[in-house]
């Protein structure tokens, strides 16, 4: 078996599109919302990719495209559905980071529906169509102007950890393009790639200048090209649809890769290999086609997709996602109760930290209180550094000093307040040692304060060091 990891980014993608995963009607919507990111904070879920652009509408207040009519009801009118997803997950400890569809518009009758502000029906010049279906044209210069202004929207005034690039690329027919003539196939893959690479290369830009600690990601093809261990057999990222990951790593212009790999055998384990060469040192997390356990789908057996996992973790992947939440949420083939035996069965932390950049892990923290009542344990803490998006992570253990590198010592992660509550009526483990660490935006984290030890000496507390009576690993909500 391999040992969970102390940092790992576990997503799950939160669909709106059609009321995939959310919502799954026009009322009653934030309950419905908030029933889903409990279960998946509870399944210790660290990142949850939200869809807030669908097909040329989104799911927040824009200047510059209309809101999806699904989200028109009179509990929206006090906010807007992204702001408040991003509130929920930060409350429960959880990133959120902007999942944007980037290329598909949909089609005509959905665009008569939509209002002028909407790009697609003001019938811009920058609209390409492939049958019935419209598509943003990855060859036109304003296409990665416009997809830069939505993002920089997004990231100026919405507190997200995150941007999500999916469908950052050509159509599935990618060999017509582009359609200028006097290409050979060669000539028109590497065309594709300028394109696409201009565009993730200026919305990166753009987001660095606004909120540097925001997570660039792409949903890329799950096959990055033929390779000595499989052949792809035409659909890929690199010769296909324009993604060329590795000149994106080497320009620095992507913070994590997220390949879409909704497939198995000899379809998966080759290719997933392949990812780990090709992305080095940036995190590469795949995205596995959870909804394919689904009876109408794939009618996969759960055991695969634990299979998969094993496997990422052996190869040295950064983290696993799932496609789609709904999956997880209903405990569909009770895989949700497996994961969360198993591969979620502890917290992790959902950065890897970096060191050039970020405050957080020069701060220091010193415990300075605590309160019991009855089975309560209250904790408390200060922080000297710049405070700015630092948060917390609270550790507990029966053996002193805790270890924080030990991600079963996590009790809770992500927290803002100075304070935690604790419920130990079922700590079986009966942890009576604590430790406190800050951590800034980029995942940097703090030395730990330790709380629980009596000082040897006199008796007395020492120095960020309080006594503790034993306590559940349970945040009081």
């Amino acid at each position: 078996a391999v040992a969970q990891p102390k940092r790992q980014v576990r997503a799950v993608w939160l669909t709106t599109a059609y009321g995939l995963d959310w919502p799954q009607s026009p009322t009653g919507q934030k309950a419905q919302l908030d029933k889903i990111l409990d279960t998946l904070s509870d399944l210790n879920v660290n990142v949850v990719m939200f869809q807030c652009r669908i097909r040329g509408d989104v799911v927040y207040r824009s200047a510059y495209e209309p809101l999806n009519r699904m989200f028109g009801g009179a509990e929206w009118h006090d906010t807007d559905p992204l702001a408040y997803v991003i509130d929920q997950c930060h409350r429960r400890g959880m990133e959120c980071h902007a999942w944007v569809v980037c290329m598909p518009l949909g089609d005509r009758r959905k665009l008569s529906a939509m209002t002028r502000r909407s790009i697609a029906a003001a019938g811009s010049g920058l609209i390409m169509q492939r049958g019935r279906q419209l598509y943003l044209d990855p060859s036109k210069a304003g296409t990665a102007t416009y997809l830069t202004r939505l993002v920089s929207e997004i990231v100026s005034t919405h507190d997200v950890d995150g941007v999500h690039l999916d469908y950052i690329r050509y159509p599935d027919d990618y060999r017509n393009y582009p359609s200028a003539g006097g290409m050979n196939a060669a000539q028109r893959a590497a065309a594709r790639r300028r394109h696409i690479t201009a565009i993730v290369r200026s919305v990166h830009d753009a987001v660095r200048q606004v909120k540097p600690w925001v997570t660039v990601s792409c949903a890329t093809i799950g096959k990055y090209r033929s390779t000595r261990r499989a052949d792809s057999r035409g659909w890929e990222a690199f010769d296909g649809v324009g993604q060329d990951v590795g000149r994106w790593i080497d320009e620095g212009i992507i913070d994590m890769v997220c390949p879409m790999m909704y497939f198995k055998d000899g379809d998966f384990y080759p290719f997933a290999a392949d990812w780990v060469d090709v992305t080095g040192q940036v995190p590469v997390v795949p995205a596995l086609g959870l909804y394919r356990i689904e009876y109408g789908q794939a009618d996969w057996d759960v055991t695969e997709i634990l299979r998969q996992i094993r496997f990422a973790g052996r190869i040295g992947m950064d983290g696993i996602g799932f496609y789609r939440a709904s999956t997880l949420v209903d405990d569909t083939k009770g895989v949700a109760s497996r994961l969360g035996n198993s591969c979620l069965a502890v917290p992790a932390l959902p950065r890897l930290g970096d060191e050039r950049r970020g405050c957080g892990g020069a701060g220091r923290v010193t415990v300075t209180g605590h309160v019991t009542e009855g089975r309560t344990t209250h904790l408390s803490w200060e922080f000297e550094g710049p405070s700015d998006g630092v948060t917390f992570t609270v550790y507990a253990s029966s053996v002193y000093p805790v270890d924080t590198d030990d991600p079963r010592n996590i009790v809770e992660t992500g927290i803002k307040a100075c304070h935690y509550t604790y419920d130990y009526t079922y700590d079986s483990q009966q942890r009576t040692f604590f430790a406190v660490t800050a951590s800034d935006r980029y995942g940097n984290e703090s030395a730990p304060a330790f709380a629980g030890r009596q000082s040897p000496v006199c008796g007395r507390p020492s120095p960020g060091e309080l006594i503790f009576a034993p306590l559940k690993q349970h945040l009081m909500k």
